[in-house]
């Protein structure tokens, strides 16, 4: 499932999960055209698992503060630059 430790108001968290129950009908090709449209790479993996954890893990990074998200980079030893913009941010790879 979707898991988020970083506390997501309540319309937030309402607005991933009806994002992430849809795509929970998805097979593995409707996942990854879904990543093909938000620009999320895909290279290697070929599991429909594997696919939904990459979607989910960017759609928390989509809703997560500039502090949030130096964070998660310090947690994945991602370098991080500060004038770096958000939204090249949440393309990072997981």
């Amino acid at each position: 499932g979707l898991c988020v430790a970083w506390g997501p108001g309540v319309e937030q968290m309402t607005a991933m999960l009806r994002t992430v129950g849809g795509w929970r009908c998805y097979g593995v090709h409707a996942l990854k055209e879904e990543c093909h449209n938000l620009r999320i790479p895909t290279d290697g993996l070929h599991e429909r698992a594997d696919v939904l954890v990459r979607l989910f893990n960017v759609l928390a990074w989509q809703h997560m503060s500039v502090l949030q998200l130096q964070s998660e980079c310090w947690r994945r030893r991602v370098p991080y630059v500060a004038q770096t913009r958000v939204s090249n941010v949440v393309l990072l790879e997981t």
